[in-house]
């Protein structure tokens, strides 16, 4: 089940915004809270809280710059934010002020850390969905009106499907990315390290990584190893993601096959010397976290 959560979508100054997370505050924490079933800290009034796009997955801050700005700005736009600044470099520090918009969540559980909350945005009145902290079963209807799938559907980020999202939405969600994919939309277009179209990581390597347009889950594991290991190739990839079951070779599930397979990260990543690409589609399998609520 899924719980409505009214409130405002904010930025403000020394926030950092992206693709796939904006900061909310509901109009009662206590709904939010009640959510948390288990995982570490606690809301205080008047507090407001990461939200964590469910199902997408938006490229990272120090990816190529185009693909990670675009998203963000269509994310912010679609909520109703107008023309937020930004500094640093890369420019995602927000400098523009405060700025709040009416919206809403629909959210079933916290990430496995407990600090963001994991959910559908809308931008709007809450109310007209329900009353605040009612639940229900999320319907495909009512997904296809959230922003995740607006930005999944036109290519503005990659899919990221977690145990935490039910099956039904699930395949729904697959159809839509699938779609984006095969029209070559957005970062679709750029994209590399997929089945069939490896990415080459000539050196500079950590350099080019961050060039490149691939998924942000396989970005984030590689980049933390290139910075730590400063290898000459990949070659000792797959290995390092097995000495940490815990933060780096998450489990997946490949519901490609039948039945479904339970594998780790590194079983479905295909390495060779400074070539690297996933086996599967990221649409064909599910990331095992460990969900706060899984119910």
């Amino acid at each position: 089940m899924f719980k409505l959560l009214h409130g405002k979508f904010i930025i403000r100054n020394r926030l950092q915004p992206d693709g796939d997370t904006v900061r909310f505050k509901p109009d009662n924490v206590h709904f939010v809270e009640e959510l948390r079933q288990g995982s570490q800290g606690r809301l205080g009034t008047g507090e407001d809280v990461n939200i964590r796009l469910e199902a997408i997955d938006a490229l990272e801050k120090d990816q190529e710059l185009e693909g990670a700005t675009t998203a963000r700005d269509e994310l912010l736009s679609r909520l109703g934010f107008t023309d937020p600044a930004y500094s640093g470099n890369p420019p995602f520090t927000v400098k523009s002020g405060y700025q709040e918009v009416s919206g809403y969540v629909l959210s079933n559980g916290f990430d496995s850390f407990g600090t963001r909350l994991v959910g559908f945005v809308f931008r709007g009145d809450g109310s007209e969905r329900g009353s605040d902290g009612s639940t229900f079963a999320l319907s495909t209807e009512i997904v296809d009106e959230s922003i995740n799938t607006t930005l999944l559907s036109e290519g503005f980020v990659f899919p990221a499907f977690y145990d935490t999202l039910p099956p039904n939405l699930r395949e729904h969600l697959a159809v839509k990315s699938i779609d984006a994919r095969q029209a070559k939309k957005g970062v679709w277009l750029r994209s590399k390290g997929f089945p069939g179209d490896p990415l080459i990581l000539n050196t500079p390597i950590l350099a080019n990584l961050r060039k490149a347009v691939s998924w942000p889950k396989l970005y984030r594991r590689l980049e933390k190893y290139l910075e730590t290991q400063r290898p000459k190739d990949l070659t000792g990839f797959e290995d390092w993601l097995q000495e940490d079951s815990q933060l780096r070779d998450d489990g997946i599930l490949i519901i490609k096959s039948d039945p479904p397979e339970s594998v780790r990260l590194h079983d479905v990543v295909d390495v060779s010397g400074d070539s690297i690409k996933l086996k599967y589609w990221p649409d064909e399998f599910i990331i095992q976290g460990h969900p706060t609520n899984p119910n």
